[in-house]
């Protein structure tokens, strides 16, 4: 835990967040600025800073609970992923995190009945 990042505090309770999913890896909560109907981000727990310094597996985990999300919500078949990697990119928080937008607002109600 980097006790600095914002989503560090957030996966340690310390910030109040909408959670739809949290396992012992990953956690993914709505974006307190949504950019779409259905705004959520997924991250690694383990702070690791961003894209190009993250391992591929840590990557590849991220996707798995991406895929069961949209499948839970029923947006399998529309949904953008977006990873800023780096200020220069637009990166704000250096946390890997993964930006999961949809239009489907029925993706939003859904999400928010998954608050944990």
């Amino acid at each position: 835990m980097n006790t600095e990042c914002i989503f560090c505090k957030i996966i340690a309770g310390e910030i109040p967040s909408q959670v739809v999913h949290r396992d012992d890896n990953y956690i993914a909560f709505f974006d307190i600025e949504p950019k779409a109907a259905l705004h959520l981000l997924i991250c690694p727990i383990a702070h690791t800073n961003d894209f190009q310094q993250t391992p591929p597996e840590i990557i590849a985990g991220a996707t798995s609970v991406i895929q069961n999300l949209a499948k839970k919500l029923n947006i399998e078949n529309n949904y953008t992923l977006q990873i800023n990697n780096g200020a220069d990119s637009g990166q704000i928080v250096f946390h890997l995190h993964i930006h999961l937008l949809s239009s489907d607002k029925n993706g939003n109600k859904k999400a928010k009945a998954l608050t944990i």
